[in-house]
């Protein structure tokens, strides 16, 4: 009997520094619970290189495999393409969560809309917020809008009522 498709999540920002990896560190941490769980890191970032080496040298056990790493119950992939993530999707996962960092490069946002769950994050600090609805006006431009979730957050309140009427 051949296993269902795992369940694929993406999540992409907006604007440097929206919170992507904290909220994929979170979401894969919940998944884990309930079965096989890995994530991936989309592109040249490196962020999860950064991570398994603070990890490593604060004591936590690090288990090295093809293309990534094992550590508390979750399968890390540190700069994967598309051919890791096709190797990622017939591995057995339950699911699979994946960091596409910012919405700037057109391969990781035609791999995130291929993701059965899709979340996209903003950040509208009163410095960034202009800026941040002009990405956001862009990247709907760019994606599918039908099927994602878009999470946001602000510092100000009066930036909070002007997203609620612009969104």
């Amino acid at each position: 009997m051949r296993k269902p498709v795992c369940m694929t999540i993406g999540c992409i920002g907006i604007t440097p520094g929206a919170g992507v990896t904290t909220l994929s560190f979170h979401v894969a941490d919940e998944l884990k619970k309930k079965g096989k769980t890995a994530l991936l890191e989309f592109g040249e970032r490196k962020d999860l290189g950064r991570w398994k080496i603070w990890q490593q040298e604060h004591g936590k056990y690090i288990e090295n495999m093809k293309y990534g790493f094992r550590c508390e119950e979750i399968d890390f992939y540190p700069m994967a393409d598309a051919g890791i993530f096709l190797y990622v999707l017939n591995a057995g996962y339950d699911a699979i969560v994946v960091d596409f960092g910012v919405a700037e490069n057109k391969d990781a946002i035609t791999e995130f809309q291929k993701c059965n769950k899709k979340v996209i994050l903003g950040n509208y600090c009163v410095w960034n917020y202009e800026q941040s609805l002009r990405r956001l006006e862009t990247v709907s431009d760019e994606m599918n809008t039908e099927d994602w979730m878009y999470i946001t957050f602000s510092n100000d309140k009066k930036v909070c009522h002007i997203l609620e009427n612009k969104l």
